[in-house]
């Protein structure tokens, strides 16, 4: 059961889990409103950010300082004359110390990546609209916040690797460049876990998915949401983008090279067909590699100004085709294995007519070529709207008739993402669902 109880700044310390603030956490350098404090520098940048009293819960908390017994007043007078009256009730701090990671549960862990979705496309955002501007390039503190992003998703991303497929379909054509970018950065960490990315360097695949398409800063807004064909010489200026995302991404400080090339060459192809320039596709990294495969995954399935996105099944299917002649085609096969047949986030109408999305993806040990996966039931088989979803496993085997009719696009099947936030616990819960007896539909 949570204890959670109001605290002045000056009274947090390592090891508390903060649930709230007298802030808006989009002000702060915060990815989430909810954390831990791990060091005490995260304290000075909360009271840097003007907060003065957080709420904490004290059930959630692991303090490294257990509170201390009462003194002898003799004892505390002593204690008190070597500290100043603003230090006096707030802990004795050790800059060195730092708290352990705590496992968090996986509900836990995707809420965590919702709010950080959030936190990432607003700051995106404002260093996007800054660069278009014309203003200076990000200062080393910007870049560091980046990294800290990015090692937070990667951190929670291993506790629930799921959970990172599923965040990349939050979309909204009002802010369609940003969220593209922080999708295929979500989409870049899920891959470097699921192929086994030393540690260190899944942050590294993430910055190179977030700033892919930071040449696009220099792109006027009436071209890149334009509804009709473009003309040759506006594909000229879409073209351009790439070259001037490396070339802007170069003068940052603190970013590793990596990531201005894969900037620069996201567009390059295997049959010489990308752009801006013919350069050679083997000279081309993993990475850059990589980022090609899940920059177009995110292009087809996202809604656009234009156009609806495409069901994330029929996306894979066009990008294995793209593997002939276009894509790496190794990459496209352990893409392809991690997210399925039906990757997570996918909107299937079963047999029965019944609606729902895919939340996670079941392993069978034993029979490798049967597909398991749960999905969280939106729709009956009228098409109304479930008032309760409800989570139910799907198990086929190949050969034997599919349980799913068709898949759809999520917007055009009135899909509502913020709905499905609000039901994390049951794509956790999924986890536990018995086999069912027989395929519904």
């Amino acid at each position: 059961m949570s204890k959670e109880i109001s605290i002045p700044i000056e009274n947090l310390r390592i090891g508390h889990y903060v649930v709230g603030m007298d802030k808006n956490w989009l002000e702060t350098p915060f990815m989430t409103h909810r954390f831990f404090i791990h060091r005490k520098d995260e304290i000075d940048a909360l009271r840097a950010s003007g907060v003065k009293f957080l709420t904490v819960d004290l059930s959630r908390s692991r303090l490294l300082h257990p509170e201390k017994k009462e003194q002898h007043p003799a004892q505390k007078e002593q204690a008190d004359q070597q500290k100043s009256s603003d230090e006096s009730n707030a802990p004795d701090w050790n800059s060195s110390e730092r708290l352990e990671e705590v496992t968090i549960p996986e509900f836990e862990a995707a809420s965590l990546l919702a709010d950080t979705h959030v936190r990432l496309v607003h700051q995106y955002k404002k260093l996007f609209q800054s660069l278009k501007n014309g203003k200076d390039t990000p200062s080393a503190s910007d870049v560091t916040f980046y990294k800290n992003a990015l090692n937070e998703v990667a951190r929670l991303g291993r506790s629930y690797p799921d959970a990172l497929l599923f965040m990349a379909h939050l979309q909204s054509t009002d802010d369609e460049t940003y969220i593209h970018s922080v999708n295929t950065m979500f989409l870049a960490i899920y891959m470097a876990i699921t192929k086994n990315v030393p540690q260190e360097e899944v942050g590294i695949w993430g910055m190179c998915g977030l700033f892919h398409d930071m040449g696009k800063c220099s792109i006027p807004a009436m071209i890149l949401h334009k509804k009709e064909p473009l003309t040759l010489g506006e594909w000229d200026i879409i073209k351009s983008h790439p070259s001037v995302g490396e070339e802007i991404l170069k003068t940052w400080n603190g970013l590793p090279p990596i990531v201005a090339k894969v900037a620069g060459e996201h567009h390059v192809r295997k049959n010489g067909k990308g752009y801006p320039d013919q350069r050679l596709f083997i000279t081309t990294d993993t990475i850059t590699r990589a980022v090609m495969i899940l920059d177009t995954f995110d292009a087809l399935t996202a809604d656009r100004s234009y156009r609806a996105g495409m069901p994330p099944p029929k996306a894979l299917k066009l990008i294995a085709q793209m593997a002939q002649d276009s894509l790496d085609t190794q990459l496209v096969a352990q893409v392809i294995k991690a997210m399925g047949i039906y990757p997570i986030g996918s909107v299937l109408e079963l047999g029965s007519g019944e609606v729902g999305v895919v939340i996670r993806h079941h392993i069978d040990q034993d029979n490798r070529n049967q597909q398991n996966f749960s999905l969280l039931m939106m729709k009956d088989e009228n098409g109304a709207h479930l008032r309760k979803p409800v989570a139910r496993k799907i198990t086929w085997s190949p050969g034997a008739p599919p349980p799913v009719a068709r898949t759809h696009n999520h917007s055009a099947w009135g899909i509502d993402w913020t709905q499905l936030r609000e039901h994390l616990h049951l794509w956790t819960d999924a986890r536990e669902l018995p086999d069912p007896l027989s395929d519904p539909g």
